[in-house]
């Protein structure tokens, strides 16, 4: 009996800490997030990058919670640490700011109108879409910022198809959007395949739709493996979403 009711008084406690726990985690949320000293504003980047890693608020207590049972308080941070493979500070998001743009080779204005296409495409990856074109807060700075394209969340090593027929403008490297393609098609449309693992075609390679030309990946700035695929027609980018459907 007396070992029952110690392990009934340990359920209990345990529940009191998670639920003080819980509330702890709270409030220091919203205190970082209200915070103007510079380490809060760089917990919070932390924060956000554990919430684009995938850790619930459910797993945190759970993990939280094993290490006051071992009263090991590092574990917790150690726990987090295997989750993220790199961190990310603000200054890497700059391009994703048109004023930043400005400084790139990419297109630098939007263009509204919708055109047909008088050739055969295909989607660039199978995945799911996890971003639009278009204005959006920014998931660190917390700005307003313009997303000149589609994410597009895949498994590392999907293969990256060719838009349509065309020839390899570019292969390159940037801070940004890692290793990328560039693929001038007809009628003045280009398309851009950026954060890939790897780089399966070369400039001045003539491709056709649906042929591999890289890996998904997440280099550059990625919270994870996606492409980030961009639609360029005279120079400016268009919706992609008007062109391809996921």
């Amino acid at each position: 009996m007396a070992g029952v009711k110690k392990n009934k008084n340990n359920k209990i406690l345990l529940r009191e800490v998670k639920l003080l726990l819980s509330a702890c985690l709270f409030l220091f949320a919203v205190f970082i997030k209200t915070s103007p000293q510079p380490w809060a504003k760089n917990l919070k980047i932390k924060m956000v990058e554990l919430i684009n890693s995938g850790i619930t608020a459910e797993e945190i207590v759970k993990v939280a919670s094993k290490t006051f049972e071992k009263g090991n308080i590092h574990t917790v941070f150690k726990q987090f640490d295997d989750d993220i493979q790199m961190s990310y500070s603000e200054e890497m998001f700059k391009e994703d700011l048109l004023s930043n743009r400005q400084k790139t080779k990419f297109p630098k204005e939007e263009d509204d109108v919708f055109y047909i296409l008088n050739f055969n495409t295909c989607k660039p990856i199978e995945g799911i879409k996890t971003s639009d074109f278009g204005e959006r807060t920014h998931p660190v700075s917390l700005q307003k910022s313009f997303h000149y394209g589609l994410d597009i969340a895949a498994q590392k090593g999907e293969k990256i198809l060719s838009f349509a027929d065309g020839k390899v403008r570019e292969v390159g490297q940037s801070k940004t959007y890692g290793k990328y393609v560039i693929i001038d098609h007809k009628d003045n449309f280009s398309t851009l395949y950026a954060h890939c693992d790897k780089i399966e075609t070369k400039s001045g390679e003539i491709v056709k739709m649906g042929d591999k030309i890289a890996l998904a990946g997440s280099t550059g700035v990625a919270t994870g493996n996606h492409l980030h695929f961009e639609l360029w027609h005279d120079g400016k980018t268009l919706d992609p979403s008007n062109y391809v459907f996921y």
